[in-house]
């Protein structure tokens, strides 16, 4: 029952780790959104040591729409995945 409990929690660490690389990717690699997203959290976040909520950052346009395109191509590159494995 451990092993398999183990298991459930690498395989959801592993899947997690997996949209966040992917999204990390997409937000360096284009030096726009790469601005605009780090603008966005300086603006919000003036003092890193004193972090704003969970609720407050959660409002934040442009972070949001970061957060939603990750879990999307995250979602669409699994399911492309997952049709090359099964296409005979």
């Amino acid at each position: 029952m451990l092993d398999d409990a183990l298991s459930i929690i690498a395989a959801a660490l592993a899947t997690v780790k997996r949209t966040l690389d992917l999204a990390t990717f997409y937000i360096v690699d284009d030096k726009e959104i790469h601005r605009r997203l780090k603008q966005e959290l300086a603006d919000a976040v003036p003092d890193p040591q004193n972090m704003p909520s969970y609720e407050y950052l959660r409002k934040l346009p442009y972070l949001t729409a970061c957060v939603n395109e990750g879990l999307f191509y995250s979602e669409k590159k699994k399911k492309a995945l997952l049709c090359w494995e099964l296409t005979p």
